[in-house]
């Protein structure tokens, strides 16, 4: 499945989203008038939004968004089929990134923030860049003793 994933997201910038969320209308707009810009290609890809209302349907894209709508079966369904593909997993769900995601969204003082969870990422071989490290509202990363840390 790798070799399919790698392959099938070329041409486009695939955002998936699973449940019902407020983020679907400001992505809709972003995906109308954005572009994403392949760092190794140079390439322009057209960002292309798809709407996952049960965890079976999801298929890989580049960020997938898990609404808290969605239920911890789905979540877990969500987890399994894309623990080992690069793809980084959103959540708005409390304790997401601690618990299971690679980021969360968090409302603070009236606006998004989020939080990144390095070990989830990088298990999943994902390579953040820079300005997204350093946008980030807080950082995880477990120690050897199995403490988390948070910058």
């Amino acid at each position: 499945m790798a070799g399919e994933f790698a392959t099938s997201l070329l041409d486009e910038f695939h955002i998936g989203v699973l449940g019902e969320t407020g983020v679907v209308s400001p992505l809709t707009k972003i995906a109308k008038y954005k572009k994403i810009v392949d760092r190794r290609t140079g390439a322009s890809l057209a960002i292309r939004l798809h709407q996952f209302n049960d965890a079976n349907e999801c298929v890989p894209c580049h960020i997938l968004f898990v609404a808290e709508s969605a239920t911890p079966e789905s979540v877990a369904i969500v987890m399994q089929q894309f623990a080992e593909l690069p793809v980084l997993v959103v959540g708005e769900t409390p304790g997401f990134a601690r618990a299971v995601g690679d980021a969360e969204f968090q409302l603070v003082d009236g606006e998004i923030r989020f939080e990144l969870n390095l070990d989830h990422a990088s298990n999943k071989n994902l390579k953040l860049d820079a300005k997204l490290l350093k946008a980030a509202n807080s950082i995880l990363k477990v120690q050897q003793s199995g403490a988390v840390t948070q910058n």
